[in-house]
């Protein structure tokens, strides 16, 4: 099961009767601002126009799909927690397994070794290349970044501090636009990938 944590992103369903405040049949993005338990959850729901609404005491469903006036993980979400549970459980399983400490890089070293690779990877030139604007909102000491890339697609990244005497917003931001950076790395290796993949299946 996921835990559901203060800054982590949903997918929130809304109720008929909020069609007016809702337009679409698909579920929103949501983000989780207050957790009451494991299965209710405060949300802010970001409509696709940019717009925010708050929701509370929402359920959040962890298997299956959650009906109307519920919220549930995203299949991506499912996943990844699917193969760290299985990786945890092959670890455990693995008793008298001797590791070999990982030889780490400086960050100089890592630099100068990505440098000498010519195959095609995905670089800070091209992540940052795609990103055309960026928005933030500050909900108590929750900061939320929404970058837009080229194509229209968003990626949200979060901060949060513990002790609000530590709220800054300038770091919040920081720290948020970062964490939404992060996942478009992730987006374009993927995209990088399958254009590989595509270009050897032609050859």
């Amino acid at each position: 099961m996921i835990k559901p944590t203060v800054g982590r992103v949903v997918l929130y369903t809304p109720l008929p009767q909020m069609e007016r405040t809702f337009p679409h049949e698909q579920p929103f993005a949501a983000i989780i601002t207050y957790v009451w338990n494991d299965g209710l959850v405060n949300l802010l729901v970001m409509r696709d126009d940019g717009a925010t609404f708050p929701k509370t005491s929402v359920p959040l469903v962890h298997e299956g799909e959650p009906a109307q006036g519920q919220c549930g993980w995203m299949p991506y979400q499912k996943g990844q927690a699917a193969k760290t549970e299985a990786a945890e459980a092959k670890v455990s399983g693995a008793t008298g397994t001797c590791f070999s400490p990982a030889t780490l890089l400086t960050d100089a070293e890592l630099a100068i070794a990505m440098a000498a690779r010519s195959f095609p990877r995905v670089t800070e030139d091209v992540v940052n290349g795609v990103i055309v604007k960026d928005d933030y909102a500050v909900i108590g000491t929750l900061t939320v970044c929404v970058l837009t890339l080229r194509n229209g697609f968003n990626v949200v990244g979060q901060s949060a501090c513990v002790d609000p005497r530590n709220f800054d917003e300038a770091i919040g931001r920081t720290y948020a636009r970062k964490n939404a950076v992060q996942q478009i790395w992730q987006l374009e290796g993927y995209a990088l990938a399958e254009r590989v993949r595509i270009s050897s299946e032609n050859r």
